[in-house]
């Protein structure tokens, strides 16, 4: 019986279970198992990349949830930079930065909010 728990959040999912580790973006994924049967016959396999599998797939998920967080400001620290003529690590820099970032983050942040209020009305209202 697989008993696991997963979940997708801005086109990124992820999952564990009893029978292995998995995670995706978008048409990507990557898997390994736990283990479990092995071949019965004389030419077993060698065992498989499964955590590093899973180790990969963990990093990329890692990786696209930073971005999806900070690609604003890193947008307009590059604008500052390449656009404004704004020195590399200077105030200006982080300046646009930042305004390029509170607004992403406020909308981010009211997304999630109202999704979690969905979501415990909607529990909320089962338990009635």
């Amino acid at each position: 019986m697989r008993i696991g728990f997963g979940g997708k959040a801005f086109g990124v999912r992820a999952g564990v279970s009893t029978r292995g580790i998995g995670a995706g973006v978008g048409p990507l994924s990557a898997g390994a198992a736990w283990g479990g049967r092995r071949p019965t016959t004389r030419y077993r396999s060698s065992g498989g990349g499964g955590p590093i599998v899973a180790l990969v797939g963990l990093c990329l998920t890692f990786l696209v949830a930073y971005l999806v967080v900070w690609w604003p400001f890193i947008l307009g620290s590059w604008i500052a930079v390449s656009t404004f003529g704004a020195a590399n690590p200077s105030t200006a820099r982080t300046a646009v930065g930042w305004v390029c970032e509170a607004p992403w983050l406020m909308q981010l942040t009211t997304a999630l909010s109202v999704l979690l209020y969905r979501y415990l009305r909607r529990v909320h209202a089962s338990i009635k």
